[in-house]
């Protein structure tokens, strides 16, 4: 039984509309499907989303003809999120006269230096789920989360104000939880820690000395920070 209750917004470009695919999102009951004219790509996941598709044939053709570097540039140079999904058994690589170097080179150029991810998939129906699963993670990703709690003890005891004390004070770079504890059992108070020295600092338990000195600095440096025009200016 399909469980989905949000449907996720898919254009699908209309050079995939006979690939079989759709036909198999379509099963889902998922998605609100639009077929559109996509210039970069063939589906676009909820306006945001990228996701190009090659059969492992068309795949293995572009590398030998390196085609694929050009297509994977322009799909880099595309603001947000983007995928590659190669669909197809691997086994077709012993068909293709192509060497699995070759086809690893491509793949390193892809993920590792134009930060592209090649998701694979073995047919229409595999492919469609990618697009769901990308679709509920993006839709997950984007509800608003709660604050994060820093009483994760099952014994501490603390009241909101002291709560608020602990979540300002692990805004400060390398100071966790704990950190925040011993900073306010040992200081009592936000002030005090304000304008506490660095060797007063680091004899609370968890403050080394660079971390010492980044607070101090933090709390009594002043703000040398300039835009663009005041700079400019000078």
């Amino acid at each position: 039984m399909n469980r989905e209750i949000y449907k996720y917004h898919l254009q699908i470009d209309f050079r995939e509309q006979f690939s079989g695919v759709i036909d198999e999102i379509k099963a889902l009951n998922a998605f609100n499907v639009e077929l559109a004219h996509i210039r970069t790509g063939d589906y676009f996941i909820e306006h945001s989303i990228l996701v190009e598709r090659k059969t492992i044939a068309d795949f293995f053709n572009s590398v030998k003809s390196k085609r694929i570097f050009d297509q994977a540039y322009r799909l880099a140079k595309i603001d947000g999120h983007k995928a590659l999904i190669v669909e197809g058994p691997w086994s077709e690589l012993s068909h293709s006269n192509m060497s699995r170097e070759a086809v690893q080179g491509s793949l390193i150029h892809l993920k590792v230096f134009l930060g592209i991810p090649v998701l694979r998939s073995i047919d229409n129906k595999e492919t469609a789920h990618l697009l769901l699963y990308i679709a509920r993670q993006y839709y997950k990703n984007q509800l608003p989360r709660p604050p994060a709690s820093p009483l994760r003890k099952p014994k501490l005891l603390i009241k909101n104000t002291e709560r608020d004390k602990i979540l300002f004070l692990q805004n400060i770079p390398g100071i966790g939880f704990r950190k925040a504890m011993n900073l306010l059992q040992t200081f009592g108070t936000i002030r005090a820690i304000f304008t506490a020295q660095v060797d007063e600092l680091t004899h609370v338990p968890g403050i080394g000395k660079k971390l010492a000195t980044n607070i101090h600095s933090l709390f009594n440096a002043p703000f040398e920070g300039k835009t663009k025009k005041q700079a400019g200016d000078e």
